[in-house]
């Protein structure tokens, strides 16, 4: 019977047909960073990073990372110019667009997906956390139902077949983002505890030494060592509870605004782009439809209330 419950509770966990909702909203703001990522951070270097003249050439990096073994790179089934390699860039531009609006969302993240492990490929220097990530979530939005809400897809399809019943679908492509989110956490954690500054309290203070990463120069906070001792422990406990109380639900929101006070305090803090703010909005998928619907409509009404009273006093 133990056994039997366990079962249940693990196939609920991963198949029971959950709203849309929570994917849809991570989809359209993980398009807008994806994009920001692409067009600030990638393109401004793009064809000293990826064209024909680039720092690493690719028969160097076939030659000493490819292990002799076949590789998934788009780029080297394009004829050889740097002009098509740009139009290989602006296509993938073009479906990160697509997939934040929701056209095509499967087909627009399929070919995120590959265009990105395509440049991962080609140039194994030009890379980040933040670039892994979106790789990954780019994978598993292409088998999830992220455009059956808030997409230009939803729209034609209510067009087509009209329904007034809430639509549900099998959550597991969110539940393996979520499980990505907390790997995440979990490594981070475990290699801090191996690293003495973590334990004794002083990695904070150090990490803001690094005048190439610092932000916003905040040394009134970060020159006092008791401070930098609390932030580091804060962090070891937030890293802790993202891949264990995350998933108890009495204390989930809890921990996730731990969590997003310590991003916006990173982000503030240390120049460590994308990767925060990716973090940040996967937190969405962590909290439950209902809530989302409860919060968005009194959104709405506040919004609504301000804007009645604006014309008003017009």
């Amino acid at each position: 019977m133990i056994l039997a419950g366990c079962w249940q509770r693990w196939c609920k966990f991963w198949f029971e047909p959950k709203s849309p909702l929570p994917l849809a909203i991570f989809r359209i703001l993980f398009g807008l960073i994806a994009m920001q990522n692409a067009i600030v951070h990638t393109w401004p270097g793009f064809l000293s990073w990826y064209g024909l003249n680039g720092i690493v050439s690719i028969d160097s990096v076939v030659g000493h990372y490819w292990d002799g073994l076949p590789r998934l790179d788009l780029i080297l089934l394009l004829p050889r110019s740097d002009e098509w390699i740009i139009a290989f860039f602006w296509t993938y531009v073009l479906a990160i667009f697509f997939l934040t609006i929701g056209f095509g969302t499967r087909y627009s993240a399929a070919f995120m997906a590959l265009a990105l492990i395509s440049f991962r490929q080609h140039d194994t220097f030009n890379l980040h956390g933040g670039d892994t990530f979106e790789r990954l979530a780019a994978v598993f939005l292409t088998f999830s139902p992220a455009g059956e809400a808030l997409s230009v897809d939803s729209m034609l399809k209510h067009r087509r077949i009209p329904s007034s019943e809430p639509m549900r679908y099998c959550p597991w492509a969110q539940r393996m983002l979520q499980v990505q989110v907390a790997l995440i956490y979990a490594h981070s954690f475990v290699s801090k505890l191996f690293v003495p500054q973590w334990l004794d309290g002083t990695a904070v203070y150090y990490a803001t030494r690094i005048d190439n990463l610092v932000h916003l120069p905040m040394s009134w906070l970060f020159d006092n060592l008791a401070v930098c001792k609390l932030l580091t422990w804060f962090t070891l406990i937030v890293e802790f509870s993202m891949f264990t109380l995350v998933w108890l639900k009495k204390v989930r929101y809890i921990v996730l605004a731990a969590a997003l006070i310590l991003h916006l305090g990173v982000d503030a803090a240390l120049s460590v782009p994308v990767f925060e703010w990716l973090m940040i909005v996967s937190f969405i998928n962590f909290v439950e439809p209902a809530d989302l619907s409860r919060w968005m409509t009194a959104a709405k009404r506040i919004i609504s209330a301000k804007f009645r009273l604006r014309l008003s006093a017009d």
